[in-house]
């Protein structure tokens, strides 16, 4: 099956390893590493644990939908990417399980409450 490669914008075989692809990945945006440092920061790291301890470290989508999850995970609900400003504002932070982390990423809050709406029993 032929593809479009998004990186060099030529036609390649799927299964075709794309030498562009290969130096894309090699090179991280500065924002990339900002980012990378970040979530190894004593700053995240204290703000992380401050919000799984604030839910008493349930899945907040899970208590929405009637249900105790272990949250072990604390998402950003604007990527940290799109607003630098908001990596350590509470307000920005939900705690959550991993499979609620996964289906969460990338959506907006509202998307998010739209998806409990749509999921409560």
């Amino acid at each position: 099956m032929l593809i479009k490669c998004p990186h060099c914008l030529k036609v390649h075989d799927k299964y075709f390893k794309c030498q562009d692809k290969r130096m894309h990945e090699s090179i991280k945006s500065d924002i990339e590493e900002q980012c990378d440092r970040f979530y190894q920061s004593k700053n995240w790291r204290k703000k992380r644990e401050e919000v799984l301890k604030e839910s008493n470290y349930c899945c907040e989508i899970c208590l929405a939908l009637d249900r105790v999850t272990l949250a072990n995970e604390v998402h950003h609900i604007v990527k940290i990417r799109e607003s630098w400003d908001k990596r350590l504002d509470t307000e920005n932070l939900i705690a959550v399980c991993k499979e609620h982390h996964r289906v969460i990423e990338g959506k907006t809050r509202d998307e998010i409450l739209k998806f409990i709406d749509e999921n409560r029993g």
